[in-house]
């Protein structure tokens, strides 16, 4: 019995050892996050797809660094051992022309031409936060908590031309502008998941949400220039709008994520 007690014994003490040196690093380094520290979390998920793409020639990129959505900045702030804020924040916007070489109408000249231009402005804006709630024993962490996410999207692009439309054709018609209607995007998570330490303040961590999501896209419109007679005249289309609510299990899929805590 006191053979068996004192393996007990020997036991405990080392497990305790052993959890307490996994919570530094031989030089001293804390491995766990500290009170005030800030994080920031890449998706590891794009890595491995472009890792497996080197050995069967697929064509997923890195460009998706974000655990929470394309080209999205995700951090936290540690407000102690138990409790995290998150953040997350997209401004994105986006202004380019293309322009293209075409032979000027009725001339002889196949050297003779003018421009074509397609002018395109989109802005992308994406804000969310919650806090976090951490439970954990040595390198592993449990997570779990609530955040929101607001997000707003506009594009149009516009359309000029070097040569005059034909008046002569009566079925001509060229498009001068193509606005997307507005979108609007609001959801509400709760998420569940394990953070693990794999060395000093640097983490894997993965989680799943459930809540409900809501996306709104009003009307845009298609500005056509059509011949009308001897001359022309504007026609604009309608594009239909859309409303789309879900209630589900993470609508944009499970994350794994790299955290950097500093």
């Amino acid at each position: 019995m006191k053979k068996i007690i004192l393996l007990a014994l020997i036991t405990t003490v080392l497990s305790n050892v052993t959890v307490a040196q996994t919570l530094t690093t031989k030089k001293g380094q804390n491995i766990l996050p500290e009170e005030g520290d800030f994080a920031v979390g890449i998706d590891v998920v794009p890595i491995v797809k472009y890792a497996g793409n080197l050995f069967y020639n697929g064509n997923d990129s890195i460009t998706d660094f974000s655990p929470v959505g394309a080209y999205t900045f995700f951090g936290k702030y540690v407000k102690n051992e138990k409790t995290a804020f998150r953040a997350i924040l997209r401004l994105g916007f986006l202004s380019s022309k293309v322009d293209t070489l075409v032979q000027k109408a009725a001339s002889t000249n196949p050297n003779e031409l003018v421009s074509n231009e397609a002018k395109r402005t989109k802005a992308t804006i994406a804000i969310g936060g919650g806090i976090e709630k951490r439970k954990g024993n040595g390198r592993v962490t449990g997570i779990y908590g609530v955040e929101g996410r607001l997000a707003l999207a506009t594009d149009k692009t516009k359309y000029s031309y070097g040569n005059d439309l034909d008046v002569t054709i009566q079925s001509n018609s060229q498009v001068t502008s193509i606005k997307q209607g507005p979108a609007f995007g609001f959801g509400v998570r709760g998420f569940l998941g394990v953070e693990y330490f794999i060395g000093a303040k640097l983490s894997l961590s993965a989680e799943y949400g459930w809540g409900p999501a809501v996306i709104v896209q009003g009307r845009g419109a298609t500005e056509t220039e059509v011949v009308d007679g001897n001359t022309t005249k504007t026609q604009i289309t309608e594009t239909s709008k859309s409303f789309l609510f879900g209630f589900d299990n993470e609508m944009n899929g499970g994350t794994v994520a790299l955290i950097f805590y500093f």
